[in-house]
């Protein structure tokens, strides 16, 4: 009965572990889409950036 109650012990150990992973990976999984939405707002605000600087200077070449 002993040996059985150890082995309970280490498999609600495990579930728990296991749990915590499920939602580690969950909030990794939302932190990298995050991530690729800023990384595509970085690109587009340079893209604007360098347009807004292209104007400028075709203004002051003029």
């Amino acid at each position: 009965m002993n040996q059985e109650q150890t082995i309970s012990k280490e498999q609600y150990v495990n579930n728990q572990l296991a749990d915590q992973i499920a939602v580690l990976s969950v909030e990794k999984a939302q932190l990298q889409a995050e991530n690729i939405l800023l990384s595509q707002r970085v690109t587009e605000l340079t893209k604007n950036d360098e347009e807004e600087k292209e104007k400028m200077n075709d203004v002051k070449n003029k």
